[in-house]
């Protein structure tokens, strides 16, 4: 989950990059190159993220005959990123013209959540009222509905704020720089990706001034996402820990941001069903710690 397996597309270019090829009068050789070599061909340009001019490569092959231009498609929309709401406005539009796009989909990397909080996302003041950044969250809400093929799924710098749809085809998930100051908000993303086998989070917080009735939601409330099976935890409050080792998880990653953190979570981590489904465990320690071995 931590690498993209292929170049992220930012939307404001998209519209560029929607080829469209007719039939030419005279058969080439690239027309009767069978599907599988096209496709092959393809994948290699698709697949050289150290190119700077592959996304015209694979632009230029979409306008050769219909034969490329799919498996063209393919490897340009296989990553989206919404980076601002105005990405997700553009791919919107294109998702009008074109919606057999939102087949190509497999890769979606979400950053334009914090728009209304931190400003416009690339560091330009808040200019949103409250309707409006409501009105992007439902065209958030809509264009994802229309992803059905997403696999992989990566938030970064966000409250959650916004709703998900329902995405089943989502398998992993990768959640970066969360703030969280309610567990429902948790609970419900999870509510969204039923399906949904792997999760990693990087360095998730809770508000130090939450209030004491709000920060005890954290012990009672927990997770409902019976397919998750694996589960990386990167310096994270421990409290966001608990919502998660009441499933039956096969493997955890737990890297603790000190070493009081990982006396904290041992004795939670004991008592909890986690522990009794767990089949390997990773624990990734960036901090000295004087162990002492059990006495006999």
């Amino acid at each position: 989950l931590t690498h993209s397996p292929r170049p992220l597309i930012q939307p404001d270019s998209l519209k560029t990059m929607c080829g469209t090829a007719e039939p030419g009068g005279t058969e080439s050789l690239s027309t009767r190159l069978p599907q599988e070599v096209i496709d092959m061909i393809i994948y290699r340009i698709g697949a050289d993220e150290d190119s700077w001019d592959h996304k015209a490569s694979l632009k230029n092959c979409s306008l050769v005959s219909r034969a490329w231009l799919s498996a063209s498609r393919a490897e340009l929309f296989h990553s989206i990123d919404f980076y601002t709401f105005d990405d997700v406005r553009s791919f919107a539009s294109v998702l009008k013209h074109s919606p057999q796009i939102a087949e190509c989909v497999r890769w979606l990397e979400i950053s334009c959540v914090h728009e209304d909080e931190d400003g416009d996302g690339r560091g330009h003041p808040r200019s949103r009222n409250r309707r409006a950044v409501n009105a992007a969250y439902n065209m958030l809400e809509r264009t994802c509905s229309l992803l059905n093929r997403v696999e992989t799924l990566v938030l970064i710098g966000t409250r959650l704020k916004y709703r998900l749809p329902l995405m089943r085809s989502v398998e992993g998930v990768e959640i970066r720089a969360l703030t969280i100051d309610d567990p429902d908000l948790l609970i419900r993303l999870f509510d969204s990706l039923p399906q949904a086998t792997e999760l990693t989070i990087h360095h998730a917080n809770i508000p130090y001034d939450l209030p004491a009735t709000q920060m005890r939601r954290f012990l009672t409330r927990r997770v409902s996402a019976a397919s998750l099976k694996t589960l990386e935890l990167h310096n994270c409050d421990l409290n966001v820990y608990r919502l998660f080792l009441s499933l039956p998880l096969k493997y955890i990653s737990f890297m603790p941001s000190a070493p009081a953190s990982l006396e904290e979570f041992c004795p939670i981590f004991r008592d909890s069903p986690a522990a009794a489904s767990l089949a390997d465990m990773q624990l990734i320690l960036l901090h000295e710690l004087d162990i002492q071995p059990p006495s006999e």
